[in-house]
């Protein structure tokens, strides 16, 4: 699936448009091509983890600010 057809009738904004093969939450998870979501827990933010995901091959990683790692997709 792409990230626009994912993000369409949304506010997001994208950096570019790729392909995603997966989604997660959970860095631990992230694989090439999957799409990382930064989210906000009761224990830990899941922001902190942006680069790990993004060192495991995140295609995109959606987050409610700017985390410094991999092509950044923001939802206010």
């Amino acid at each position: 699936m792409l990230l626009s057809e994912l993000m369409k009738n949304t506010d997001v904004q994208m950096t570019r448009d790729v392909e995603l093969r997966g989604i997660t939450c959970r860095w631990q998870e992230v694989k090439p091509g999957w799409l990382y979501v930064c989210r906000v827990g009761t224990e830990t933010d899941g922001h902190r983890f942006a680069a790990r995901a993004a060192a495991r091959g995140a295609a995109a990683i959606l987050s409610e600010r700017d985390t410094g790692h991999g092509d950044l997709i923001t939802a206010d």
